[in-house]
């Protein structure tokens, strides 16, 4: 995985966060919880063994939650755990885009 596709993933997690902070706007959420979990599909197989682990975890996270929405999105605590450790992993992402961007170089 390049360091552009997880700056793009990051951005996936930081999206997910916006939706989790504003409930009006989370009509779109479904669509970004599957966008997401085919992104991270798509480019799980090509990455090191290191980053393949990272990325099923964060694979089965999203699937729970995307699992879980229907019953639990209108719960304000659930939303914002949600949105909190969306927060946690674009921050990670985009620090390990930073990094793997160097190393490319």
């Amino acid at each position: 995985m390049k360091s552009q596709e997880l700056a793009a993933l990051a951005s996936h997690f930081s999206r997910l966060e916006w939706l989790c902070h504003h409930p009006k706007e989370t009509e779109n959420i479904e669509e970004l919880f599957r966008e997401t979990k085919e992104f991270i599909e798509r480019f799980t197989e090509e990455s090191s063994p290191r980053l393949q682990e990272l990325l099923s975890d964060l694979h089965l996270r999203v699937s729970t939650w995307h699992q879980v929405w229907e019953r639990l999105g209108k719960e304000a605590d659930f939303r914002n755990a949600v949105g909190r450790e969306a927060h946690r992993w674009s921050e990670e992402l985009s620090k390990l885009s930073k990094e793997t961007s160097r190393e490319e170089k």
